[in-house]
C-alpha cells in the first residue's frame, strides 16, 4: 500500500477452502467490523511502495492499421513518428483498407488534415417527395397485416395498441426520410396521405373502422404529441402525420373536440416555428371541404398568430386554400363572427397592422377580405345594427387612411340599407358621434348616385337644427333624391327624340318624290309660310357673314400683329419654365424610374420563373382531383342515364296518352265552340297570309329608301373630296407657273 492509504488498516488475504477470498486480522483470525478502529496503525509504519517503470505502451489504431509501416516508424532513427505524420499517412491507409468508403475518407481527409480539396462529382439528390414515396413503396401491407393480426390475438380489447404499434411501425419505416417543411407547402391538401398506394390506404381506412370515437381520440392526441416531439429533435413526423390524416378523415369532428388542448399547446410553443406550423398543420386538416369548420378553426386557432410574424404566412395561406376551395352550402348564416370580422378589418387596413411590413401577405388578406365581409355581414339573419353599426360607427375617423376610411363608410352604407333600425340608433347616438356623423353625412352625398339608392330620404328628415353642416348634408340627400326621380324622363330627351324623328319623316319624303319641290314638306312649308321666312332669314344671315367677313379681312391683321407683339413675350417664359419644370421633374423622378427600370425586369423574370411552378401545382391538384372524384362521377352518370333511359319515354309516352284523353274529354264538353275557335284561327291565317305580301313591300321599299340615301352621301362625299383635291392641285400648278416665271426673269440673258 502507498502512503496514502494511512488511516487505513493492514489486512492479509488468504484463500479460503471454497476458493474465495476473505479479510482476516493478524494470526488469522477473522476481524469484526469494530475492531478496525481500535488497531489503527501510524502512516510512517506502513509499508512503501516501490516505483517501477511504467508499462509498455499499445498499440494504436493508427499503428495497426499501417502495419509493417508503424513498426519501422518506431525502430527508425530511434523516435517515434510525429503524430501530424501518422495522421497523414491514415487516408490512404483507409483507402486501401476500406476500397468501397474510398471517396468519403479522401474528402473528410481534406477537411481535418490539412488537404487540399477537390472538387467532387455531386449527383442530382432526389426531392423529399421522392424519397417518401420511395420509403412508402417498401412499406408492407402484407407484413402489417400480420401485426395487426397478431395484435388483435394479444390485445382482443384494446384497438389503443393495434393503433399505437401500427403507427410506431409506420413511423419508424419512414424516420429516415427528410422533412423539411412540416406544413408542406406547395404540396395538395392531403399530403403525405396521398402518396400511399390503394392497397396501403384501404388497410388503414379499414383499421380506423375497427376503433371507436374516444379510442381515436387517444390516438390524435398521442400522435400530436409525437410529432411536436420528433420535429423539435430535427426528426421526420411523417408516419405521425399520416395516421392523424386517417383520423380526422373518418371523424372529422375529433379536430374541434381537441381545439382547445392544441391551442393551448401552441401559446406555449409561440416562439419555437417548427412545432408551432406543426400543431397549425394539425388542426387545418379538415377532409370534408366544410366552410364553416373551417372557418372556426381559422378564427380560434390561426387568426390570432397573425400577430406572430413567423405564423403569418401560412395563417394567410390557410385562409386562401379554404375560401378558394370551400363554397357556403346553402343558407348557413353568418359564418364569421363581428369580433373576428373587425379583427380582420383591422389587419387588412390599418397602418399598424403586423402585416405592414409584408406588402405581399398584406395584399393577399385585402384581396380575401371581401368574401369575408360577405360572410359575415351579408347574412340576414343577424341583426346587424346591434352588432354592426355602432362599432363602425366608433372606428370612423378622420386621421384613418383614406382606404380605411371609405371600407368603414361603405360597411356604415350597407348596414343602413339593410336594416332600418340603424337609423334608430344613429338617431339615440348622434350628438355623441357629431364628427363621425359629419363624414357618413358627406360621403353619403358624394356617393348618392352610385351606392345609396336603397336608403329612404325620409329617414333625413329628423335632425337638430342647431348643427348647420348636418342639416345642410340632410337636405343636400333629400334634393339629390328628388332630383333623380323627376330627371328620369326629362324634356330634352324628349326634343331630341321628336328632332330624330322629325328629320327622318323628312329625308324620306324628299326622297320618294325625287325632290324638294314635289314633296308633301315643300307643300307644307309654302302653305304655312315656313319656306319664305326661311329665305329671308337666309339672307340676313347671309348678309350679316358678309359684313363680318369684310370686317375681319381688313381688321384681322393689325390685330393679329398687336396680339403676337404682347402673346409672343408671354409665350416665350411659359416654354421657358415649363421647359425648367419637366427637367426638374425628370431629374427628381431619376431615382424611381432606375428603380423601376431595375426591379421591373426582376418581376418579369420571377413571374416567368416561378409561372410554371404554380401551373404545375395547379395542373396536379386537377389531376388529383381528376383521378379522384372523377371515376366516382362517372359511375353514378350512368347508372342515371340508364335510369332515364328506361323510364323517361315510359313517362313521355304516357304524358301523351293521358293530354289526348284530356283534349278528347274537353271537345265533347262543347264541340260547337272549339269548331268555331278553330275556323276563327283559320281565318285569322288567311288574312295573315293576305296581307303579308303588302307588308313586304312597304318594308323593302323603306329599305331600298334608307339604302339610297346612304349610297347618295357617300357620293355627294366623294365628290365633295374630289372637287377639294382638284382645286388645290390647280392652286398648286399656279404657284408652281408663277415661281418658274419670277426665276426665269432674274437669269442674265
Amino acid at each position: 500500500m502507498s502512503s496514502h492509504d494511512s488511516p487505513a488498516v493492514y489486512f492479509k488475504f488468504k484463500m479460503a477452502s471454497n476458493e474465495k477470498w476473505e479479510v482476516v486480522g493478524k494470526g488469522g483470525k477473522k476481524r469484526t467490523p469494530n475492531e478496525g478502529k481500535k488497531n489503527r496503525v501510524k502512516a510512517s509504519d506502513m509499508p512503501k511502495a516501490e516505483i517501477v517503470n511504467p508499462l509498455a505502451e499499445s498499440k494504436t489504431i493508427y499503428q495497426a492499421l499501417k502495419g509493417p509501416k508503424a513498426h519501422a516508424s518506431h525502430i527508425g532513427n530511434g523516435h517515434v513518428k510525429h503524430t501530424s505524420d501518422v495522421y497523414e499517412e491514415l487516408p490512404a491507409v483507409l483507402a486501401e483498407r476500406v476500397p468501397e468508403q474510398a471517396p468519403e475518407v479522401k474528402k473528410l481527409s481534406g477537411g481535418f488534415i490539412g488537404g487540399k480539396k477537390k472538387a467532387v462529382s455531386t449527383k442530382p439528390q432526389k426531392t423529399d417527395e421522392e424519397l417518401l414515396q420511395e420509403a412508402l413503396l417498401k412499406v408492407d401491407v402484407d407484413e402489417l397485416t400480420a401485426i395487426l393480426t397478431n395484435l388483435e390475438s394479444s390485445f382482443p380489447n384494446n384497438p389503443s395498441i393495434w393503433l399505437t404499434d401500427i403507427g410506431a411501425h409506420l413511423q419508424l419505416k419512414l424516420k429516415g426520410v427528410p422533412q423539411k417543411d412540416p406544413t408542406f407547402e406547395g404540396k395538395p391538401a392531403d399530403y403525405p396521405m396521398c402518396v400511399m398506394s390503394s392497397a396501403l390506404k384501404k388497410f388503414f381506412l379499414n383499421l380506423m373502422k375497427k376503433c371507436t370515437k374516444p379510442t381515436l381520440k387517444l390516438v390524435y392526441q398521442r400522435s400530436v404529441e409525437n410529432m411536436v416531439q420528433d420535429l423539435s429533435k430535427g426528426y421526420s413526423a411523417y408516419g405521425d402525420q399520416i395516421m392523424l390524416q386517417f383520423i380526422v378523415h373518418h371523424q372529422p369532428q375529433i379536430t374541434l373536440e381537441e381545439l382547445k388542448e392544441v391551442q393551448e399547446m401552441l401559446m406555449q410553443r409561440r416562439t419555437r416555428t417548427r412545432e408551432a406550423l406543426t400543431l397549425m398543420w394539425c388542426v387545418g386538416q379538415l377532409p370534408e371541404k366544410d366552410l364553416a369548420q373551417g372557418l372556426t378553426v381559422w378564427m380560434e386557432v390561426m387568426l390570432p398568430q397573425l400577430n406572430v410574424k413567423h405564423l403569418t404566412k401560412y395563417s394567410v395561406s390557410y385562409l386562401e386554400n379554404l375560401l378558394s376551395t370551400c363554397k357556403p352550402v346553402g343558407n348557413q348564416g353568418a359564418l364569421v363572427e363581428p369580433k373576428e370580422f373587425f379583427t380582420v378589418m383591422e389587419v387588412a387596413f390599418s397602418p399598424a397592422s403586423p402585416l405592414a411590413g409584408n406588402t405581399s401577405l398584406q395584399r393577399k388578406l385585402l384581396s380575401l377580405y371581401p368574401k369575408i365581409k360577405r360572410l359575415s355581414l351579408g347574412s340576414e339573419t343577424r341583426p346587424v345594427s346591434r352588432l354592426y353599426f355602432g362599432t363602425l360607427l366608433s372606428r370612423l375617423d378622420s386621421e384613418l387612411p383614406l382606404e380605411y376610411q371609405i371600407e368603414v363608410l361603405s360597411c356604415l352604407v350597407m348596414c343602413l340599407e339593410k336594416d332600418q333600425d340603424c337609423f334608430t340608433k344613429w338617431e339615440s347616438s348622434y350628438l355623441a358621434t357629431l364628427q363621425q356623423s359629419g363624414l357618413l353625412l358627406n360621403h353619403l352625398i358624394n356617393s348618392w348616385n352610385s351606392q345609396s339608392t336603397g336608403l329612404q330620404s325620409k329617414l333625413f328628415a329628423t335632425v337638430d337644427p342647431g348643427l348647420d353642416s348636418c342639416v345642410k348634408a340632410c337636405e343636400a340627400i333629400k334634393e339629390k333624391k328628388k332630383t333623380k326621380k323627376k330627371s328620369f324622363f326629362s324634356c330634352g330627351k324628349l326634343f331630341k327624340l321628336v328632332l330624330l324623328l322629325l328629320v327622318a319623316v323628312i329625308s324620306i319624303d324628299v326622297y320618294k318624290h325625287k325632290g324638294y319641290q314635289a314633296s308633301r314638306t315643300a307643300r307644307i312649308a309654302r302653305d304655312y309660310g315656313l319656306e319664305q321666312a326661311a329665305v329671308s332669314g337666309y339672307g340676313h344671315a347671309k348678309k350679316g357673314i358678309d359684313v363680318v367677313n369684310s370686317w375681319v379681312q381688313t381688321n384681322y391683321p393689325t390685330y393679329y400683329s398687336k396680339f403676337r407683339e404682347h402673346a409672343d413675350p408671354a409665350a416665350a417664359f411659359v416654354w421657358e419654365k415649363l421647359t425648367i419644370i419637366g427637367a426638374f421633374i425628370a431629374e427628381t423622378t431619376k431615382p424611381a424610374r432606375d428603380y423601376l427600370n431595375v426591379k421591373i425586369p426582376q418581376l418579369l423574370e420571377k413571374i416567368e420563373t416561378e409561372g410554371p411552378v404554380y401551373l404545375g401545382i395547379v395542373r396536379d391538384h386537377l389531376k388529383h382531383f381528376w383521378d379522384t372524384w372523377w371515376p366516382v362521377v362517372h359511375k353514378y352518370l350512368i347508372k342515371i342515364w340508364d335510369f332515364l333511359s328506361e323510364h323517361v319515354p315510359v313517362l313521355l309516352a304516357k304524358v301523351q296518352e293521358l293530354a289526348i284523353n284530356l283534349a278528347h274529354k274537353i271537345y265533347e264538353l262543347a264541340p260547337d265552340f272549339f269548331s268555331s275557335v278553330a275556323t276563327w284561327f283559320a281565318k285569322l291565317g288567311e288574312k295573315i297570309v293576305e296581307k303579308l305580301p303588302d307588308v313586304l313591300a312597304v318594308i323593302q321599299e323603306y329599305v331600298v329608301i334608307a339604302i339610297n340615301l346612304a349610297v347618295n352621301l357617300i357620293q355627294s362625299v366623294v365628290e365633295w373630296v374630289q372637287n377639294v383635291a382638284g382645286s388645290a392641285e390647280v392652286e398648286d400648278t399656279v404657284n408652281q407657273k408663277s415661281s418658274s416665271t419670277g426665276y426665269s426673269e432674274h437669269v442674265p440673258k
